[in-house]
């Protein structure tokens, strides 16, 4: 469940949530150690509303995707997401909230419980498909960077894998800003 935006957003500086929001073209998203988002821009928000404020990327991708979707996270997000949860363990072992976290996933999905056991993987140029209502399948690459000084927040940004999803990217940036009618 999203949190309220004042809450998540309190440590956010300002600079950084005007610099997401300018980028109309570029789905991006500011995250937690934990996982949560912290701000998104309008278009991450329409590629999935996994990237709304205040929502937890891990619970979302193995707890909540069937109940709200009606289908599971793709493989693929679900590995990514595992692997973000690995490399914030490793940083962070000491966290009691980064644990009972994992043991909540560990014990409301199979899913991730399968996925959290296998051996990590080699995450390398990450590309994961979205299904977007309004302009189908997008293919997307995205980069982590880590913010220093700034509350283990980590800034996500994301762009097209090829010619046909830098297509729909463009059409769904201009729905996502009103520029087109249709």
């Amino acid at each position: 469940m999203p949190v309220a935006d004042d809450d998540i957003t309190a440590g956010l500086p300002a600079d950084l949530r005007e610099l997401i929001d300018s980028w109309s073209g570029t789905p991006a998203f500011v995250r937690d150690r934990h996982l949560d988002v912290i701000a998104s821009n309008a278009l991450a928000r329409a590629v999935s509303p996994a990237f709304v404020e205040g929502v937890n990327l891990a619970r979302r991708t193995f707890v909540e995707s069937d109940v709200i979707d009606g289908r599971p996270a793709s493989p693929e997000i679900a590995q990514a997401v595992t692997t973000a949860l690995r490399d914030s363990l490793d940083r962070h072992e000491a966290d009691a909230q980064f644990l009972d976290l994992v043991g909540e996933l560990e014990a409301g999905s199979g899913r991730f419980a399968g996925a959290w056991a296998e051996p990590a993987a080699d995450q390398g140029d990450a590309v994961l498909t979205y299904r977007v209502e309004a302009v189908g399948p997008v293919r997307l690459r995205y980069q982590d960077l880590r913010i220093p000084d700034q509350n283990e927040y980590t800034l996500v940004v994301m762009r097209p894998a090829d010619e046909s999803s830098r297509v729909s990217l463009q059409r769904l940036s201009e729905l996502t800003t009103g520029l087109s009618e249709s």
